[in-house]
Formats: structure tokens, C-alpha cells, sequence
């Protein structure tokens, strides 16, 4: 009976962990990646919960190689990708903008998954001077 009794106990936190966990969502996927020649890495960090078929946003960190906030980034893609479904999603809702005061900060509003999964955002930038390629995980509830 005793044992019987420390598994429902266990159970129990365990559920009411998981369950108190379910509305956290913007912390849960934040991420980062280096660029494939390793010229920056690119951290995500989610302002709003991640949902399928529900516009999100997020803010775009740059940091140079030396891991110092990068001085210069422009030409900025965002593009969210399916590799399990061979697919992207639209980007046209999609808005790149600097956030004031910062070289290396910006805010990507309208990112739109079409389904729940794993994705990965793939994004190309030139950052201070350079052209690269980085991805960036993402587990979509």
C-alpha cells in the first residue's frame, strides 16, 4: 500500500508539472544558431506563445563571432521551413524591423506556422559585412 501510494504521489507531481508547464510556451522553443561559416550566431527570443495558424513574433538577436552584439546587419530573410515536410510557410505578412537603439536587435512580426512540428528558421543575413546562413530549431505545439 505504501508503495502503491508513493507512485500515485509521483504521478501526481509529475502531472501538475507538465500541466502548469502548458502556458509557457514563449520560453520553451527560444533558440539559437550559428552561421554555417560561423561569422555570427543568432539567438530568437519569442514575445508572444507559439501557436500553429496563429500570427507569433520575436526578437532577432546578432551577435558577432567574438560573441560581442554585432555593428552592422542588414539583409535579413526569415524563412520558417519544414524539414520533416519538405516545406516553408508564407512570409508575406512577415516585418523585419530594427529595434531603436541597437545595431543588432530586431523585432520579426507576423511569422506564421501552417501547422504544429518541428521547424526551423532559416535565416541569411550580412552581418558586419559578411553574408551567412544560420538555422534555428523550433518545436511548433
Amino acid at each position: 500500500m505504501k508503495i502503491k501510494g508513493l507512485i500515485l504521489v509521483a504521478f501526481m507531481g509529475l502531472t501538475a508539472a507538465h500541466c502548469g508547464d502548458q502556458g509557457n510556451n514563449v520560453t520553451a522553443s527560444n533558440g539559437s544558431g550559428s552561421s554555417a561559416l560561423n561569422h555570427y550566431t543568432a539567438k530568437l527570443d519569442w514575445q508572444s506563445p507559439l501557436a500553429a495558424r496563429t500570427p507569433v513574433s520575436a526578437k532577432l538577436t546578432f551577435l558577432a563571432s567574438n560573441g560581442l552584439p554585432a555593428q552592422s546587419v542588414s539583409n535579413i530573410k526569415f524563412n520558417p521551413w519544414m524539414p520533416s515536410m519538405g516545406h516553408g510557410t508564407s512570409t508575406a505578412d512577415q516585418r523585419i524591423t530594427a529595434v531603436s537603439g541597437t545595431s543588432n536587435e530586431f523585432l520579426v512580426t507576423g511569422i506564421f506556422f501552417s501547422m504544429g512540428g518541428d521547424w526551423e528558421i532559416q535565416l541569411t543575413a550580412t552581418v558586419d559585412g559578411t553574408t551567412d546562413q544560420a538555422a534555428i530549431a523550433v518545436s511548433v505545439p
